[in-house]
């Protein structure tokens, strides 16, 4: 995305099912493993098939909901009875930052929608090409 070329397309659309539930299934595994939302991925695997970037922001923000409630359920069901959690925990899902998160995400979800929708197409991809170093870097250091 930082660098433009179309040439880098996998593909002129997305695939179609079976292949496209299996990705989705891979997108959700790895978003897991990395800590990462799985729109991050989806994001980049529609640019990578085509998609326009601000239908790839829109769907993949969209979808994030189907792959955090499985993510979430996974994490309360992998720590429950662990005795390290922290207090007003559910397994591994901390309510309270889910009780402080949700109310600033519904605020601030038509704010991002505005900024993207007044970026051009190009500044968008920079922009998310640019998020995704960040991201790595991040889940580079957190192996060390």
């Amino acid at each position: 995305m930082l660098f433009g070329r179309e040439s880098w397309r996998l593909g002129s659309d997305v695939p179609a099912n079976p292949l496209r539930a299996i990705v989705g299934a891979l997108i959700g595994f790895i978003s897991a493993l990395m800590g990462i939302g799985g729109g991050v991925l989806t994001n980049t695997f529609m640019t990578l098939y085509g998609r326009p970037i601000h239908q790839a922001v829109a769907t993949a923000s969209g979808i994030s909901v189907l792959i955090a409630l499985p993510g979430a359920i996974g994490y309360i069901w992998a720590g429950w009875g662990d005795p390290a959690v922290p207090p007003f925990s559910a397994g591994f899902v901390n309510l309270l930052g889910v009780v402080l998160v949700i109310p600033i995400t519904v605020l601030m979800a038509p704010v991002g929608v505005r900024i993207a929708h007044a970026l051009s197409k190009r500044q968008l991809e920079v922009g998310f090409g640019l998020f995704l170093l960040l991201v790595s870097a991040r889940f580079a250091l957190s192996l060390l």
